[in-house]
Formats: C-alpha cells, structure tokens, sequence
C-alpha cells in the first residue's frame, strides 16, 4: 500500500536493484543445473567421472587421442621433416596394432552421466525441509512435496517457460503445495517466466518469519513478465522485514492489499512498476475495507484479503475466518461462527485450543503451541523445541555445506535462552581438543569424541 519516498530509500532501492540481480543471476549457473553449494559438482557427478575414467573402453580412446596430438606435432617437435617422417611409420603401426584391441572393448558400456530427473525433497517426519534454491525447471518446484515447514529461504528464478508442458498448458500447470504453511527465511521470485498467480502455488502460506532477509525484504517479486496476481491467499503474518513488488508489468491487485496488516514495519514497503491499478478490475464489494475504510482488499477478483475482527485486531490475536469465493460464502453458515484464534497461534486456526494452531507464534513442541521450550529443551530456528542429542545431529542446510559448521546446542543465560545454533568453528586448525571447557556444573576436559554434545558447550574457559 505503501512506497517508499525518502532520498535515503531510492538509493537503497538502487543498490537492492543491482545488487541483487548480480546475486541471483551469478550465484548458480543459468544454463545449467548447479550444486547448492554454487557450482560444485553433485557428489553423483564426481563418482560418475570417477567410473568412466577408469573404464577400459574410456582409457584406450584417451589413449588413441593422446597417440594422434603427438602424431601431428612430430615433425614441429622433432625440428626436421626428414626425422620426423622417419618416425611416422612406427608410430602408425602402433596405432594399427592398438585398433583392433580397441574395436574389441565395448565403447557403449561406458558409464552414462547420473539422471538429471528432480525427485522431491524427503522432509522430515514432521514435514520440515530445508533452504530451496530452485531455477532454470518448473519440474524442480517438486522439491517442495510435502514441505509443511522450510526452515530457511526459498528461492525461485530465472525459469524459462515451455508452452508445451503439461498437455500445452504451460510449465506451472499441475503445480500445488498446500502441505506449506511457513518459511522461517525470505521467498524471493525472480525472473520467472510463464508464472501468472501464485495462488496455486502456495494456497496455505500464513507465515514468514523472517529470520533471514534478502537486502531486508522478507517477499520479494522482481520482474515476473507473466504474473497477474500475487493470490497468497492465506498469507496474513510477516514477522520481520519488507516487501519489494517491482517491475511487473502485468501484476494487479498490489495495491489492494493492506500490506500494514501484514507486516510489522509497513512503511519501508517498495510497490513499484507494476500495473496501474486503474487499469485492474475493483475488489468484489463484499470484500471487508482497509482498517481507514478507503478502500476494499483483495488478492484478486473472487479472494478477498484475510481480515479479522475488530476484537481479535485489538487483542492482537489471529482468527479462523477464511477467503472464500463467493460461492463458498454462499454455502458456508454465518460470519458469526468466526471466532479468534488461542493466543500462541499465528495465520489461522482449526480451533480455540494452542493445539489447533495452523502455525505456532512462538514454539511448536510436541503438536503444541507454547511460548518457551520446556526446562533441557533448545530453541531450534526460533520456532521449534529440540533436545541436545538432536541438536548435534542435525542435517547441514544445503546452503552451508561446505562450511561443515556444526549444530551446537548454546546454554542459556539470564538474557538468552538455551538455543541450537549453527555457529562457525571458533577454533583455528589442527586445534587441539583436549581443551578445558565450561559445563553446568563445573569444569571437565572434554576431548574430541564428546565434543560438543554430553556435557560440553562450546565456550572456552
């Protein structure tokens, strides 16, 4: 709704612009499909390489190359056309004798490069994953499968569009991922071509927390050519950072959406070159108006804008009320039976109970909502409770595995609460660990083999 003016805010806006372009475009190949940890090869390719160098049939063509490079530099080599054509019958009888043991390998059973098809990302039993990097194939998006939680960003750029996918439909057709409810990071969309609403997408997005920001934008959606509408629908929750909507030619109902409502800071929101809204069909007169009452919100013609009542706003409390078309509306019982959700919930609810949240304002432990994790519990990502032993055997992000920074669990202090951190090594290499460190109860030397689960925390003493 609202846009930045200030001086300080346009030259931002233009360091954000080529910053990151340059960042998003430059930080995996765009042609190609790249590692998460930027190019490096996928662990498949290097044992691929790894069987096709030392494969018999693979030895002799390198073999038979390497014969015919010096072959041709012989007579440059050699200073002398006359010793050099001395030569080349030797070298030809040997390339004679080798053909026929070459004729007898079997080219064809070299080993063929890994398949490149996507296969969803396996969440955890809770249906957690992590960071997702996903460009250059719509087919990618499958990583999402059932991903309730992503702890981390997702990014999605610079896809091309193929026409002819799905039956002529397009790319994104068949695309859906109800199961998501919240990412912990940012959701940036870049460049993504043949994309026209995203309420498809993501038709059960509440919250974004946050935790990591892209240039202190929480949302951001740059240069969408195709997109008509944002339709996220159930997004009613930004905990931390902005929303940047910019040069979308085609994208309406920006403006209709009373982004105050869904973010904290509200007024550090960039809305820009996108379509005019005179240009856009009007919000549906039964959707609610803005807080002011100057206008209605909707996300498009048929989905209104989350809005709760009075009495949950003023409470700061979330609500179940939902987004129905008008059909729907038209089946479902009285807006009387809206009720506000239990205090620990964010973006909706199931119930009044802590237990009916669909996503968890503090902590989530056990399928339940509460606003500290229980006395030997670690916070987790600022929004799940863990024990130690899982703290210290979680899964690297993709995004930092080539740091190998362990997952340490931090004690608690006056301040701070006890919290599973991901904390680069303080320690300089060939560190010796059998190293005096702090415990709850006192001093222990704890070597390498308990470090930095049991009784070990990671601060020297």
């Amino acid at each position: 709704m609202m846009q930045a003016s200030s001086a300080s805010s346009s030259i931002q806006q233009d360091d954000f612009r080529h910053n990151a372009e340059v960042e998003v475009a430059e930080s995996g190949c765009s042609e190609c499909v790249c590692g998460r940890s930027g190019s490096v090869p996928q662990k498949a390719e290097v044992n691929y390489n790894l069987r096709k160098r030392k494969h018999p049939a693979w030895m002799w063509l390198m073999l038979m190359q390497q014969l015919m490079a010096l072959l041709l530099s012989l007579p440059a080599k050699t200073g002398s056309k006359r010793c050099g054509w001395r030569v080349l019958p030797v070298w030809m009888a040997t390339v004679i004798l080798l053909l026929p043991a070459g004729l007898a390998l079997d080219v064809s059973s070299i080993p063929l490069p890994p398949p490149s098809d996507v296969v969803p990302r396996q969440p955890n039993e809770s249906g957690i994953c992590s960071s997702l990097d996903i460009r250059n194939s719509a087919e990618k998006l499958r990583e999402l499968e059932n991903c309730t939680v992503v702890e981390g960003f997702v990014n999605i750029v610079l896809i091309e569009e193929d026409k002819e996918a799905a039956g002529g439909r397009g790319s994104f057709a068949g695309h859906s991922y109800p199961n998501l409810r919240e990412i912990t990071g940012y959701l940036l969309l870049y460049r993504v071509y043949g994309l026209t609403s995203l309420k498809d997408l993501f038709p059960n997005l509440a919250v974004i927390r946050g935790q990591e920001l892209f240039y202190d934008y929480s949302l951001v959606v740059y240069e969408l050519m195709a997109l008509k509408e944002l339709g996220l629908r159930s997004l009613t929750y930004i905990q931390r950072g902005s929303v940047l909507i910019e040069k979308n030619p085609n994208l309406c109902y920006v403006e209709s959406i009373n982004w105050n409502q869904i973010t904290v800071k509200g007024e550090h929101n960039f809305i820009h070159s996108n379509k005019k809204p005179s240009e856009c069909r009007a919000c549906p007169d039964r959707c609610p108006t803005s807080r002011n009452g100057n206008s209605r919100v909707c996300w498009n013609n048929e989905l209104c804008q989350k809005v709760c009542p009075r009495d949950c706003q003023d409470r700061g409390l979330s609500c179940n009320v939902t987004t129905a078309t008008r059909e729907q509306e038209n089946s479902q019982s009285s807006r009387s039976r809206h009720f506000c959700c239990h205090e620990q919930c964010a973006g909706g609810c199931s119930g009044p109970g802590s237990h009916q949240c669909h996503v968890c304002k503090n902590v989530a432990h056990n399928d339940d909502c509460l606003s500290m994790c229980p006395t030997s519990y670690y916070l987790h990502y600022e929004r799940r409770c863990v024990t130690q032993q899982e703290c210290v055997r979680m899964a690297y992000p993709p995004d930092r595995e080539s740091h190998k920074s362990p997952w340490k669990p931090i004690e608690g202090n006056a301040v701070e609460k006890p919290q599973c951190r991901l904390v680069t090594s303080p320690f300089p290499p060939h560190f010796n660990f059998n190293s005096i460190y702090i415990n709850r109860v006192g001093v222990a030397n704890c070597g390498p083999h308990v470090w930095p689960a049991n009784s070990c925390v990671a601060r020297l003493s």
